[in-house]
């Protein structure tokens, strides 16, 4: 067994907490960290292909393993990478707002304008409802997950600008935030309930990253761990109920969600580790799959925004009654139209600014 960590031993430097294709880098990049991306992605493509072909999508096992580490894996990477461009976090916030807020709202207006029109009920009143509820909880708009990286780059400025260590101002955000010491009027106001699981995984990423080389071996078992442990403790793993065994302790509903709690980080956890172990494999005993991932690990972004408008064309189109069958075609199509979609937008500079967050390389 080597001693560098699997995946994401060398360094990575990055401007921003999410990829995107005009990043620029000053230090030698970690391939292996657009190879994560790439087979996260795939993860959220597949997953909702699963998700919208059956309405009994929660009772399927791939279904469930998917969704049990897909966005914790996203936070992981997030949290790596900022490690790498916390110098430049203060200077090049307005950039990255740019690169998460241009997309979540053109996205949803996008939506918006849709669903109103296909349903017969375009009003300012309604638009007015539509946005009221965005705010409310962001995550009524599928790009959820960029709100809350902006939210969490936001955090990270604050504590950059009073001087206080990431690691500790994220800890301590994540203990008051998750022990009920901050009070919000709803539970996912302003996307504070998604914050409050996803900065665990955001904080693991970046002292992963702070301390991989000082913890080389330790880190090397522990996710070898994570490979042999997750298919096993993912096969209780739920979107909405906990599994039998918790269920079955007759606790107090309180202690129940924090046990419940405990069981799904400890699945989000493992699974991000499997992950890297998967890519770590791949770029030894297949390094044509892993460069074909490298390359989609690059737009991301780009695919996360619009992929949803596709699947939802591709499910319209194939209504085969087979549901692999179909699951498989959805996937497909979507991933592809997507892909030929984004490399047309990008090349207007208006498209890929207002869409994807995104200026053109001078």
């Amino acid at each position: 067994m080597e001693t560098t960590t699997p995946a994401l031993s060398t360094n990575f430097s990055s401007s921003t907490t999410l990829t995107s294709s005009n990043m620029k880098t000053e230090e030698k990049r970690d391939a292996s960290i657009d190879a994560l991306r790439g087979l996260a992605i795939l993860l959220v493509v597949f997953g909702h292909s699963l998700q919208y072909s059956n309405t009994d999508f929660d009772n399927n096992i791939l279904f469930r393993i998917i969704y049990s580490f897909h966005m914790p894996l996203f936070m992981f990477i997030s949290g790596y990478v900022t490690f790498f461009g916390q110098d430049k976090i203060v200077p090049g916030f307005k950039k990255r707002a740019i690169l998460l807020l241009f997309p979540f709202f053109s996205w949803a207006v996008v939506t918006f304008f849709v669903n109103a029109v296909m349903e017969d009920r375009l009003s300012w009143h309604q638009a007015e409802i539509f946005f009221n509820n965005l705010i409310k909880s962001p995550d009524n708009n599928g790009l959820w997950f960029l709100w809350v990286i902006f939210l969490i780059s936001g955090i990270v400025v604050l504590l950059k600008i009073c001087k206080i260590k990431l690691e500790i101002g994220l800890a301590v955000l994540w203990v008051l935030l998750n022990f009920d010491l901050i009070k919000w009027p709803e539970a996912n106001f302003l996307g504070i309930g998604l914050l409050n699981y996803h900065l665990l995984y955001f904080l693991m990423g970046f002292l992963f990253c702070k301390t991989r080389n000082q913890y080389k071996k330790v880190y090397t078992i522990f996710l070898y761990f994570c490979a042999v442990i997750f298919p096993f403790s993912i096969a209780y793993w739920h979107r909405t109920t906990p599994p039998f065994f918790i269920s079955e302790l007759n606790l107090s509903a309180g202690t129940t969600t924090d046990i419940w709690l405990a069981y799904k980080y400890f699945c989000g956890i493992t699974g991000t580790g499997f992950a890297i172990i998967v890519i770590s494999c791949l770029n030894k005993l297949a390094p044509t799959i892993s460069e074909k991932l490298k390359k989609i690990g690059l737009i991301t972004l780009e695919i996360y925004a619009i992929h949803y408008y596709f699947l939802m064309i591709m499910l319209a189109v194939f209504t085969v009654q087979e549901y692999s069958l179909r699951v498989l075609l959805v996937f497909s199509f979507t991933f592809l139209s997507s892909m030929l979609i984004i490399s047309i937008m990008k090349k207007s500079p208006l498209t890929s600014l207002v869409f994807f967050g995104q200026t053109k390389k001078k």
